[in-house]
């Protein structure tokens, strides 16, 4: 990652940890289906998209009670697997993605946010029977992502993320993993 990435990511978290000062710290769960991206692997069953599939995380949401701005910031795995048969092998693709969104809240229950995606250690592996494996890792990659999101209570949400980010590696050809995703996820009291 370049110094101006860093740099960045760097601001955006000192930012947030200031704002926490004074503020509602509730750690928060999410999970959610996520798709889109280069089609790495096609089977007659399912494909394998380099926006992957899986998303489970965790992290922090911090409210300010004076205002309709909220942040979170979580760390998650994200991964995604096929099985093919002729010729048999399987193919995964995965990676930590460490969020940070800044949300506003809307009429109701309704939020819209944005936020910067840092995905750590893509790795895609395609392993065929008898052959072994090959594993392709990425270089750490920033991107964006939108959110609309819906507060069911206090403590539950939904919401539909865009993500636009992409893989690149000195040695690969850059893969899109941009995805649209569906997630929940619950604050702990």
């Amino acid at each position: 990652m370049n110094n101006y990435k860093l740099m960045g990511l760097s601001l955006i978290l000192t930012g947030l940890m200031n704002s926490a000062h004074a503020s509602n710290i509730q750690p928060v769960v999410v999970a959610g289906l996520y798709f889109g991206g280069d089609n790495l692997v096609e089977t007659n069953r399912d494909d394998l998209e380099a926006g992957g599939l899986f998303h489970f995380g965790g992290g922090f949401s911090i409210q300010s009670p004076d205002s309709d701005v909220s942040y979170q910031l979580t760390l998650g795995y994200k991964f995604d697997s096929v099985d093919f048969d002729i010729p048999k092998g399987d193919s995964s693709i995965s990676s930590l993605p460490l969020e940070f969104s800044a949300y506003h809240k809307l009429s109701g229950p309704h939020r819209i946010g944005a936020g910067v995606a840092y995905h750590i250690n893509p790795e895609y592996e395609l392993c065929f029977s008898g052959s072994g494996c090959n594993t392709a890792k990425f270089d750490n990659a920033l991107g964006f992502s939108i959110e609309y999101g819906y507060d069911i209570s206090n403590q539950m949400f939904w919401g539909v993320k865009y993500t636009s980010i992409d893989y690149d590696s000195d040695r690969l050809r850059t893969i899109d993993a941009s995805n649209l995703g569906f997630l929940v996820g619950f604050k702990i009291y």
